[in-house]
């Protein structure tokens, strides 16, 4: 019985110093040095009508940015009951009344500015399905500011268009269906995709 122990032991040792040998041999795991990116580049859009004079946002955001924010500044006299930005992640953007992110929810919210954080926010279809993520490499992401008064509902895309609802004060013109209808209208970015 002690010939058998010792017999098992040596083989015991024999196949610890093979596995030893073995991965000593390997060869040594290479550390990931991790993604990286462009620097990211800020575009500011700038507008003569209505209360909202500058908006601010990342053109090239990375997935793991901290934050991709919208911040608006503006001009105004009186109260602005609500700020939101409207987007889409579909490569044929549309307006969906579910794809928001409301503004006056949000600690920085006040009279004369907010932030509006859309990072890692999904985007849904008519259906509910979820379209995509705001984060996601490659996702570009189209979008529009809605302020609102007690007055009027202001809707800011690009530079140049800027439409304008003023039944909520009791007027009569209201460009909002028009500019939701067409997304060329509206502003976009596109999160960076890894080198």
């Amino acid at each position: 019985m002690k010939k058998i122990k010792y017999f098992l032991g040596s083989l015991a040792v024999i196949a610890m110093m093979a596995t030893v040998s073995c991965n000593k041999d390997e060869e040594p795991e290479v550390i990931d040095p991790g993604k990286t990116y462009d620097a990211v580049v800020t575009t500011d859009l700038t507008f003569t009508d209505g209360p909202v004079t500058k908006i601010t946002f990342p053109t090239n955001p990375t997935p793991s940015a901290e934050d991709i924010v919208v911040v608006y500044s503006d001009a105004i006299d009186g109260e602005i009951t609500e700020a939101r930005v409207y987007f889409d992640v579909r490569e044929t953007a549309e307006y969906l009344k579910g794809n928001k992110v409301k503004g006056e929810d949000d600690g920085s919210f006040t009279q004369s500015g907010v932030t509006i954080d859309l990072k890692n926010v999904n985007a849904e279809d008519a259906d509910g399905n979820v379209t995509g993520n705001t984060s996601d490499e490659g996702t570009k992401v189209t979008f529009y500011v809605r302020i609102s008064t007690a007055s009027n509902e202001w809707y800011y895309g690009s530079s140049d268009s800027v439409y304008v609802d003023t039944t909520p004060g009791g007027g009569a013109t209201d460009g909002s269906d028009d500019f939701k209808a067409d997304p060329a209208l509206w502003s976009d970015l596109t999160v960076q995709t890894a080198k």
